[in-house]
C-alpha cells in the first residue's frame, strides 16, 4: 500500500552505498539477504525481490550521471523491532506520485513498469520521499508476532 509513512525513529543497522552500475543491484540484494538472516526475518526471498526492484529503478531512473551516480541501501528496525524498514536512496529527481499505478497490475506486454507494483504487493507500506540527495523509496515489512 502506498502511504505517507510517518517519520518514526528508525534504528538503521546496515547502510551501504554503491555506484549506479547494474551489477551492484546483486550486491545490494546480498546485503539485504545477510541483514535478514542476521535478524532471523522471514520472507527473505520476497523482500529481497522488492529491494532488488527498488535498486534496479535507482540505477535506471535515479542516476543522472550514469555509473558515476550512486545509490544507497539502508536496513533497519522500528517500532520496538516489530517492523523492518528498508530504504533505497538515489540521485533522481522528484516525480508526481499521482502517475504511479501501484495498485493495479501493470501491462504485461510492456517491457517495464512492474517494479513499484511488485514492491507494493510484497511490502506492507511503500513510500517515495524526497531527500537532499534525490529520492528515497522506503519499504516497511511488519514482523509476525
Amino acid at each position: 500500500m502506498l502511504s505517507c509513512i510517518e517519520m518514526t525513529h528508525i534504528n538503521f543497522k546496515v547502510e551501504h552505498r554503491w555506484s549506479s552500475h547494474p551489477c551492484n543491484v546483486h550486491h545490494a540484494r546480498a546485503a539485504v539477504r545477510d541483514f535478514m538472516e542476521m535478524y532471523g526475518i522471514d520472507s527473505a526471498e520476497l523482500v529481497e525481490l522488492a529491494i532488488g526492484e527498488a535498486c534496479a529503478n535507482a540505477v535506471e531512473h535515479g542516476s543522472p550521471y550514469g555509473s558515476d551516480s550512486c545509490f544507497t541501501v539502508r536496513c533497519g528496525l522500528a517500532s520496538e523491532n516489530r517492523e523492518v524498514i528498508f530504504e533505497v536512496e538515489d540521485e533522481g529527481i522528484e516525480f508526481a506520485l499521482s502517475r504511479l499505478t501501484m495498485v493495479y497490475p501493470p501491462d504485461l506486454e510492456s517491457e517495464g513498469g512492474r517494479g513499484l507494483f511488485l514492491m507494493n504487493q510484497i511490502m506492507d507500506d511503500v513510500a517515495v520521499l524526497s531527500s537532499p540527495h534525490g529520492l528515497i523509496v522506503r519499504m516497511t515489512k511488519r514482523l509476525l508476532a
